[in-house]
């Protein structure tokens, strides 16, 4: 099967390809803007593995959380080209594209992404036990009670700024992992996705995907003090 998938849920876009026939590609760029370098970073991906914009059979793309305007540039891209194209879409959460990216020896694995001012999106991974905790959103002097008796390992795209902000104490809880293990690798994102659309395939609409919203946008956020100072 081959697959193209998008990453535009941080500061960097990502790409990848995994082919039929094991040829591969991934690249990251840093970029203010995904709108404007979104498909042609994608049609130079295709064209440097020679392989045809119809020749892709499924489309994926990281759902988030993450940044609001780079998810909608993201998830409405693949979307309106998988609908144009009649490919079917599949959506990665940003916590499992990184727990699929990050080597399952790093365990309990916290993984961070930044929401804004001191708040983070958070979501443990803990092969000891199944039944891990739902994501969460914390600040770092909210996760006091959540680091007292474990330590973790720290990834995703929020970790470097979540551990430099903990109160000395929890510092040293968490082992932060490297810049690697900062962004999902666009492989992995492939590979999962293609998993995930073969076991769900035959009853879940191909065209039917959502954004992982863990809090409500600043645009929002105005919208409602608005109405409510009416």
């Amino acid at each position: 099967m081959n697959i193209l998938a998008v990453d535009t849920s941080g500061s960097q876009l990502g790409i990848g390809i995994v082919c039929a026939d094991s040829r591969t590609l991934e690249r990251h760029w840093d970029t203010d803007n995904h709108s404007s370098p979104l498909f042609e970073r994608m049609r130079e991906a295709t064209l440097e593995l020679d392989l045809a914009i119809h020749e892709i059979e499924l489309l994926a793309v990281v759902s988030g959380p993450g940044s609001f305007t780079g998810l909608r540039i993201g998830m409405s891209g693949l979307l309106g080209w998988g609908i144009a194209v009649n490919k079917p879409v599949q959506v990665v959460d940003t916590f499992s594209a990184m727990r699929e990216t990050i080597p399952n020896e790093c365990s309990p694995l916290l993984v961070a992404i930044h929401s804004r001012k001191d708040a983070f999106y958070c979501s443990l991974f803990d092969s000891a036990s199944p039944g891990s905790r739902e994501p969460f959103v914390s600040t770092p002097d909210s996760l006091d009670g959540f680091l007292k008796h474990r330590y973790v390992y720290l990834g995703g795209p929020g970790a470097s700024r979540l551990h430099s902000t903990l109160p000395a104490r929890h510092q040293c809880r968490c082992r932060l992992l490297g810049e690697e293990f900062y962004v999902p690798d666009m492989l992995k994102v492939c590979n999962l996705a293609e998993r995930r659309y073969r076991s769900s395939k035959d009853s879940a609409d191909k065209h039917q995907v959502e954004p992982f919203y863990m809090s409500p946008s600043q645009a929002e956020i105005k919208f409602d003090s608005r109405g409510s100072a009416v």
